[in-house]
């Protein structure tokens, strides 16, 4: 039995046009196979139901061959309905619009929790892009101009291709990122540049929670707090994150802490100046915690390195080096402080006063394992300057020309060279 089926084309009746139908002899439909004539398209298979076909597979018939053909083709990725001729051009690393083109650099796209993405047009552009509600914004590589206000719990913010490739200028118009209270951000694989503040050039933290990894804070300048600056309860973590060549008018060029903590999984201070103390970093009634911690390169008159007022710390593999003072403290100044460290190295630090690696006052106290301590200069406590109501005790690691002395302590220099450990209170110092 042969099924016919009519069109109306112009009000006449044609035969033929009703579906495709497969010839004889295997063929697609034509004229003798269908009873009459037959105006024919092609259809392209649209698997994703976004409207556009594939090339491969398409049939030419009066009909849809079968459900879910479409007339338009030029889908490059039948399986992704975000992936079409007519989509937006979305910061994911995809060809989202079929035009050939693979690069995405210079787009910012933000993913809700729920619903669609939202291409930011033009990229940021210079603006300052809020950022209040949950979701993740996503920079493609390129150097973007602008500035990120985070007020939102749940709020992931990544450079797409790492901060080697895309960076974020806040072009001097303030903090480059800004965290305010209760907010939860998640930062990775972005260079914060060009900020200009009171406190936190580069990135500034109120009481919220930050988690960077692969992050460079970079070139930044601020009263205090040069590249960043974390308060009022900030919690911060950082892995494998660069803070880099960052100015503070006045405390903590490369950091700035105060009532905050920081849990550290590769964190590098290289190269910041301040204006009056901490080059490095600034802490004040905090807590300092995790591994790999560098502290290279900063200078500042006073605590060059690290300056630290009623914190505490717990930090395996610290890196002191090369840290210069004008005054006192080239490596690391604590006041009213404690710090427990492993497995690190305090090198060419220097200052012109006291204490060329570690100087502690107050009522401080240091605890060193495995860590070498040489070549740093002073005026008095090459590798330790200590007062007499402050504690320093080491093992393992071992002492190698600081100049003028090891240590300074009750008044008088100790040479601790060869010496495995030991400790040193209340004016002497004992060897093991």
């Amino acid at each position: 039995m042969r099924l016919t089926m009519y069109v109306f084309c112009g009000g006449v009746a044609l035969c033929g046009c009703g579906g495709p139908k497969v010839a004889d002899d295997g063929g697609l439909p034509n004229d003798s196979d269908t009873g009459g004539p037959c105006t024919t398209r092609w259809w392209f298979p649209d698997e994703d139901g976004d409207g556009f076909g594939t090339q491969d597979g398409g049939a030419d018939a009066c009909d849809p061959p079968f459900e879910g053909y479409v007339t338009q083709a030029g889908d490059c990725d039948d399986g992704d309905g975000s992936v079409n001729p007519n989509a937006p051009e979305l910061c994911d690393g995809l060809d989202n619009n079929c035009d050939g083109i693979g690069s995405d650099r210079g787009l910012v796209t933000f993913w809700p929790v729920s619903g669609p993405p939202a291409p930011v047009e033009g990229g940021l552009g210079g603006t300052h892009l809020e950022l209040n509600d949950p979701g993740t914004l996503r920079l493609c590589d390129g150097a973007h101009t602008g500035q990120l206000r985070v007020s939102a719990a749940g709020v992931t913010v990544e450079g797409l291709g790492g901060a080697a490739l895309t960076s974020l200028d806040a072009q001097g118009a303030g903090s480059v990122v800004s965290v305010e209270e209760d907010a939860e951000l998640t930062l990775s694989g972005l260079t914060l540049t060009g900020g200009e503040a009171s406190r936190g050039g580069g990135l500034t933290c109120l009481g919220a929670v930050v988690m960077l990894s692969g992050v460079t804070i970079a070139g930044n300048h601020a009263e205090d707090g040069g590249g960043l600056n974390a308060e009022q309860g900030c919690a911060l973590t950082a892995q494998d994150v660069t803070i880099q060549e960052n100015h503070a008018d006045d405390l903590g060029g490369g950091a700035r802490l105060e009532e905050a903590t920081l849990t550290t999984n590769g964190l590098s201070l290289l190269g910041n100046s301040a204006g009056e103390e901490g080059g490095g970093m600034y802490a004040q009634s905090s807590l300092i915690t995790g591994e790999n911690l560098a502290v290279m390169g900063n200078e500042a008159p006073l605590a060059a390195g690290l300056s630290w007022l009623g914190t505490a710390g717990n930090v395996d593999r610290l890196t002191l080096s090369d840290n210069l003072a004008e005054s006192d403290g080239g490596g690391l100044f604590l006041r009213d402080a404690r710090l427990t460290a492993g497995a690190g190295l305090a090198s060419g630090n220097s200052c012109d006063n006291a204490g060329g690696a570690f100087l502690l006052s107050g009522t401080s106290t240091l605890t060193l394992t495995n860590v070498e301590i040489n070549e740093n200069i002073a005026t008095e406590g090459a590798g330790v300057w200590l007062n007499s109501v402050s504690s320093f005790t080491w093992s393992g690691g071992g002492w190698l020309n600081n100049d003028p002395d090891d240590v300074y302590h009750g008044g008088q220099s100790w040479a601790l060279t060869g010496s495995g450990g030991g400790s040193c209170l209340a004016g002497s110092c004992v060897t093991n």
